[in-house]
């Protein structure tokens, strides 16, 4: 048995791609299984133990578009003045010649929607993933996992098994994702991620070659309803820290980590400061870390970090370089107290490692009420609606540290047993039993995925996803083959 990582986006240690991938590594090789990684062409194989096989795969990642969409700032902000000023009428005209002239993308970074979907998915990417499986000469005994799947994922899976899958001898596939459907990326490229698992559901998939996971129960419950079917919880795995690794007992450390973005409230940081040492100056350490990310800087983040680049001193540091794993995690542990304060829109359900790793180090959580955050940290949770409440809620932790350490080692130990079981235990246990069970096609060449919602052939209506061979679609030169439901 081995398992197969599958992450397009591991590069390097930013963001959570690698951190998840060498926790759930670390869980494996606990378990006796042989992991190897499909990772993006330009991974850098050096960051992974030599006993894990590295393939350069992936040309794209997830985040490719998204950086090319944030670097146009100036074009997004033409376009919206020209629709403030111009009347309706002429910004309709403008708007028909530039679809006519201009490519969708450059169309995308101007702020212009032009309603059009992606016609075949993610191009090239199944493809990739079936030539990384092929090197390998990956059979069924094996496990193919994505552990952070979007909506351009589960696509892309769906035409691996439909241009190159054979039950039979294929791996078994487990997509896990962090997201809700409400801001998943890529959610509106394409089929919705709805209509795909029902592809699978209907091919035969699900409960047979194909696994649903999602990366907490608040999480997989929503998924289940919104889809109709099985979806899993599949915890994020816990790193193992030296207990050397401790918070300092003197005063309180307020730490900020991850990505320096407004929907996880880092333009709130620099008032938070403010009014903190404003009242504490000298039992508060504030260490906030805005070093590059993968996704690119909005106006409103760069101020606040030249906001808080002029109140730095003994009790603020700021982190701007690249941080490794062993430094991220020796500034978590440190911390007496983490700021979370994220938009309830994003992260409602949507899951956070960042959350996971300070609720199971013992630390205090100050968490935007409804999120994620706030439930996973429980009675550790510290709920702050704007920056005012949470500072409030730091200096009511300086008047009573002990008490709330205590609450905050409660929920630690809650937790942890709670989530004791290895990461990839459900992935092998869900593999040995569903894996000779019958249900699904063997081959599902000659398939391809309707785009659309609704078709009428010969009178006949079709929706969703019932199969139609190329076959039985002969001759349809307007529709071409597709992958439907009877209606």
């Amino acid at each position: 048995m081995r398992l197969i990582i599958v992450d397009p986006s591991l590069k390097d240690t930013a963001g959570h791609h690698f951190a998840v991938t060498d926790l759930v590594i670390r869980d494996a090789l606990e378990a006796g299984v042989n992991v190897h990684v499909l990772a993006n062409r330009e991974v850098d194989k050096s960051l992974f133990m030599r006993d894990v096989g590295v393939s350069a795969v992936f040309k794209e990642t997830t985040y490719t578009s998204t950086r090319c969409i944030k670097s146009s700032g100036k074009m997004t902000a033409l376009s919206a003045y020209c629709k403030r000023i111009l009347p309706y009428r002429i910004k309709k005209h403008i708007k028909r010649i530039f679809m006519e002239i201009l490519s969708d993308h450059y169309l995308a970074l101007m702020g212009i929607y032009t309603g059009k979907e992606e016609p075949h998915g993610v191009v090239g990417m199944d493809s990739e993933l079936n030539s990384g499986l092929k090197e390998l000469d990956a059979n069924s005994e094996d496990i193919l996992l994505v552990h952070t799947s979007d909506a351009r994922t589960y696509r892309a899976i769906l035409d691996y098994i439909l241009n190159y899958y054979n039950s039979a001898n294929g791996p078994s596939i487990h997509l896990s994702t962090p997201y809700d459907m409400s801001i998943m990326p890529h959610r509106r490229q394409g089929l919705s991620v709805k209509r795909v698992v029902n592809y699978y559901e209907k091919m035969g998939l699900i409960g047979h070659k194909v696994f649903l996971y999602a990366e907490n129960e608040l999480l997989s419950k929503e998924l289940a309803d919104e889809w109709g079917l099985r979806v899993q919880p599949l915890e994020l795995p816990i790193p193992q820290l030296s207990e050397k690794l401790t918070a300092d007992n003197n005063g309180v450390t307020v730490a900020y980590l991850g990505a320096a973005r407004e929907e996880k409230g880092f333009h709130l940081l620099p008032d938070i400061v403010k009014r903190v040492l404003g009242r504490s100056p000298n039992n508060v350490r504030f260490v906030i870390q805005c070093s590059p990310q993968i996704v690119g800087y909005s106006s409103i983040i760069l101020a606040a970090i030249d906001k808080l680049k002029s109140m730095s001193g003994d009790c603020l540091t700021l982190i701007e370089e690249k941080m490794s794993m062993s430094q991220y995690y020796d500034v978590l542990a440190k911390a007496d107290i983490v700021l979370l304060c994220y938009n309830k829109d994003h992260y409602r359900a949507r899951s956070s490692g960042i959350a996971v790793e300070a609720v199971s180090l013992g630390k205090l959580v100050i968490a935007t009420p409804g999120t994620f955050p706030a439930w996973v940290a429980g009675e550790a949770a510290l709920l702050a609606n704007d920056a005012g409440d949470a500072s409030r809620a730091i200096i009511d932790v300086l008047g009573n540290k002990e008490l709330y350490m205590a609450r905050a080692k409660a929920r630690m130990h809650d937790y942890l047993n709670s989530v004791s079981v290895n990461y990839v235990e459900p992935l092998i246990e869900n593999h040995k039993k569903y894996q000779n069970k019958h249900g699904c096609k063997d081959d599902f060449k000659g398939i391809v995925v309707c785009d659309i919602a609704k078709e009428i052939i010969d009178g006949e209506e079709f929706v969703e996803a019932d199969v139609v061979t190329r076959q039985q679609r002969q001759g349809q030169k307007v529709y071409q083959a597709r992958l439907l439901v009877r209606s």
